[in-house]
């Protein structure tokens, strides 16, 4: 199979439609997280709980607007100005020549049922100014380079904050709110459904995701795969 645009561009098959705001796009099992009374938040007229960089919303609610605005133009593919580019390099590349920071997978830390994982090249967004507006790795199993992506980890540079996340699902399917979760690099939040789950931080006015199917990798929990994610620094 060719590695298409298309594909690479796509985070996984749930999380990125549900954060409604600030994106250009589990379960906390030791209780170490306890729910804040929800809030009403500056500028939002429905009711939205506010933990950290994240404004959580109820199903069908419109996101706030930012109170600090993105610091990254977004590329004119996807609303913004005039055209940037897109290319394939190495993470440590990426990091090195838009000064960012890339996240990856520690391979050193992986649990066993996770080891087998390799990366694909990074794939970089830069908007016409030169700025890195996101990128993107994805990871699967070693020997099957046509195989899905069971991780992957993306980069979006300078985002407006807070970042709006609804909850996945439907009300025909069910709807799933977003979780708190205190296990990843910042405290953050994850959105689950079936086998997926896509998590989501924010550091240095970065977002960062990361999309994870389970069902690839049997024995393996989003909680013990995130005690391997890192950074690349530029």
């Amino acid at each position: 199979m060719t590695t298409t645009r298309r594909s690479v561009l796509q985070l996984g098959t749930l999380g990125a439609a549900a954060i409604v705001g600030g994106l250009r796009g589990l379960i906390d099992p030791f209780g170490l997280l306890q729910a804040s009374e929800a809030k009403a938040v500056p500028g939002f007229s429905d009711p939205g709980e506010s933990f950290g960089e994240f404004v959580l919303l109820p199903f069908g609610a419109a996101p706030p607007p930012v109170l600090t605005p993105p610091s990254v133009a977004a590329p004119a593919s996807e609303g913004g100005g005039a055209l940037g580019f897109d290319a394939f390099m190495s993470a440590a590349a990426a990091a090195r020549t838009y000064h960012v920071s890339v996240p990856v997978l520690d391979a050193e830390s992986l649990p066993n049922g996770a080891r087998s994982l390799v990366a694909d090249e990074t794939y970089v967004r830069v908007n016409a100014q030169g700025q890195l507006a996101w990128c993107s790795t994805r990871y699967r199993g070693s020997g099957h380079p046509d195989s899905p992506s069971a991780l992957t980890m993306r980069l979006d540079n300078g985002v407006g904050l807070p970042v709006a996340v609804g909850p996945s699902g439907s009300p025909s399917s069910g709807i799933i709110p977003p979780e708190k979760a205190g296990y990843l690099p910042e405290p953050g939040v994850v959105l689950v459904q079936g086998p997926g789950a896509t998590a989501m931080w924010v550091k240095g006015g970065a977002l960062f995701t990361a999309s994870f199917d389970s069902s690839l990798l049997p024995g393996v929990s989003l909680d013990q795969l995130a005690q391997s994610f890192a950074v690349v620094a530029g």
